[in-house]
């Protein structure tokens, strides 16, 4: 949901260099490993980013495309939007209710955001995965209940409710156990983009446009004094998580799994040889001989084990997006797509304009190298751009083809 999300983070290592002492290091501008090393961390990392997050937008898009339903409303909205924008009223007074709407939905997501900070710091874990496992079976087995019928209904088809309660049973047991316990990161990323898009078609469907819109700058004002400042409640998630040297709950953001491969190649060095060492001294101290077969498989079955940790720590690694970012990008470009009747040049550009905006904030979280907000910076560029594409860019190009005036 919106309001887990915690920004831009990297987890990479970055610790400064420490020069022996009294040896002075001689800097060389043209080969300094860390600086070839921290470019191309950076541009693994923006690539890594970008793809999800333009999959997560696509997606987005093209259910507005294909099923129209998704973005229809009919009378019905969240229930924590008092206004709802509806009969012959100004449009100053929709202003006004939409900021209300905003204040309100901004309020109840800073309450469960500190409710869950406080779970979390108390070490209340029964009811924060409680409430995280309740939240994750809602997305995946009532929101695609709703998603099936939707996509069965635009196709003019049938289905009947014994196999689609087998298919949702199957794919939400199959999507708790990749997001909460073990499974290949693929998978559990592939969840987490369904999850978020899910997320955002009930977003685009149950609030009003004019709440959508200024919904958008709230939350990009909102993750920025909740990450940046010290008391704010994303920041305090993130400190706590890495005093107690936990990553956050993985229901709760997108992990890129990016190491650097000469640590990698250096961890993974130095274990085997120690477990190997420590397997000879034991067997000396007991006087036994092993054979050159056993001797083989206790290696086989280090480098199996070393691996497996290895993967736990790449898993661990990274930098990690939250979803509440991927939703309210995807609720950009998707309300977008609605109110410019499908006008791919105003898509396309809220597109990149999100993904220019999330490039800028790569860009200074390796510079600051600290938890940053991912919303801020994107949000105002895809704003700026589709009001000034809608009113500006737009009407001006139409007037040109319709005098066929070429520039």
């Amino acid at each position: 949901m919106g309001d887990s999300a915690e920004g831009c983070q990297r987890n990479g290592r970055n610790e400064p260099r420490i020069s022996e002492p009294g040896r002075a290091e001689t800097a060389d501008p043209g080969t300094n490993p860390e600086e070839e090393l921290d470019l191309k961390y950076g541009a693994k990392n923006l690539i890594q980013l970008m793809i999800p997050v333009t999959i997560c937008m696509i997606l987005v898009v093209a259910n507005l495309q294909l099923v129209p339903s998704f973005g229809a409303n009919q009378g019905t909205y969240l229930p924590y939007v008092p206004f709802h924008e509806e009969g012959d009223i100004s449009n100053g007074v929709k202003f006004g209710q939409a900021l209300v709407n905003t204040l309100v939905v901004v309020g109840v997501f800073t309450v469960v955001t500190f409710l869950v900070v406080l779970l979390y710091k108390y070490e209340c874990y029964c009811f924060l995965y409680g409430y995280m496992f309740l939240a994750s079976i809602m997305i995946l087995a009532f929101l695609g209940l709703v998603y099936v019928t939707q996509v069965v209904r635009q196709a003019n088809g049938w289905i009947d409710l014994i196999t689609t309660s087998i298919l949702l049973f199957n794919t939400s047991v199959v999507g708790l156990l990749s997001i909460y316990w073990k499974s290949p990161l693929v998978t559990q990323q592939i969840f987490l983009l369904f999850s978020c898009v899910m997320t955002t078609s009930i977003f685009l469907e149950y609030l009003p446009v004019w709440t959508a819109w200024t919904l958008l700058a709230g939350m990009a004002v909102y993750d920025l004094i909740a990450v940046l400042c010290p008391y704010g409640p994303l920041r305090m998630l993130v400190n706590i998580s890495g005093e107690r040297d936990q990553g956050v709950f993985n229901s709760l953001v997108y992990s890129s799994t990016i190491m650097l491969s000469v640590d990698d190649d250096a961890s993974a060095a130095r274990p085997i040889k120690a477990r190997s060492d420590e397997s000879m001294n034991t067997t000396a101290t007991h006087g036994t001989m092993d054979t050159v077969t056993d001797q083989a498989e206790r290696q086989t079955l280090n480098e199996q084990q070393q691996q497996e940790q290895q993967q736990e720590e790449e898993e661990q690694s990274g930098a990690k997006l939250g979803l509440g970012d991927f939703i309210f990008y995807s609720i950009l470009v998707g309300r977008a797509t609605m109110d410019s009747n499908g006008d791919w040049n105003i898509i396309l550009g809220c597109v990149l304009s999100i993904l220019i905006g999330l490039a800028l904030t790569l860009l200074l979280l390796s510079i600051f190298k600290q938890a940053l907000p991912a919303l801020p910076i994107s949000i105002a560029l895809g704003l700026i751009f589709y009001f000034s594409s809608l009113h500006a860019i737009t009407p001006f190009t139409a007037d040109l083809a319709a005098s066929q005036a070429f520039v």
